[in-house]
């Protein structure tokens, strides 16, 4: 859960400021936290695009949290596609992200939003005056 927290709480204006701060020669900590992430969101999609994984389930699982990561990474990534030559980098989250958008849509869910802390912001703040 950590992992994701960080991941999702990365901010950005635009490419440059990006590798400003994350960019593997600026941040290994951040590159190696976004590999795990991405790497971990790109099997995913590979098990879905074999048929290991039934899609249902898979988005049960993850769809809005892959929907809404690749809504945030997205253009970042589709950019290090091209400065690195790299066109098929992290092609099955894409693809999976493809496939719970569809399943969403058939859901009635919007797939517009990317993953925001001010809602996890919001519910530590609830809990900790609950608590008091």
């Amino acid at each position: 859960m950590k992992n994701y927290l960080e991941f999702i709480s990365m901010e950005w204006t635009d490419y440059d400021d990006f590798e400003k701060k994350y960019g593997s020669d600026m941040n290994s900590d951040s590159y190696a936290l976004r590999e795990s992430m991405a790497g971990w969101l790109n099997k995913a999609g590979i098990l879905l695009k074999y048929g290991i994984m039934d899609r249902e389930l898979l988005y049960d699982f993850l769809g809005p949290a892959a929907i809404g990561m690749w809504n945030l990474y997205g253009e970042i990534i589709r950019t290090q596609r091209e400065f690195a030559h790299m066109p098929e980098l992290w092609r099955d989250w894409e693809y999976l992200y493809g496939e719970m958008v569809k399943i969403g849509a058939e859901r009635g869910i919007d797939a517009s939003f990317k993953e925001d802390l001010r809602y996890t912001d919001e519910v530590k703040r609830r809990i900790a005056a609950k608590s008091t």
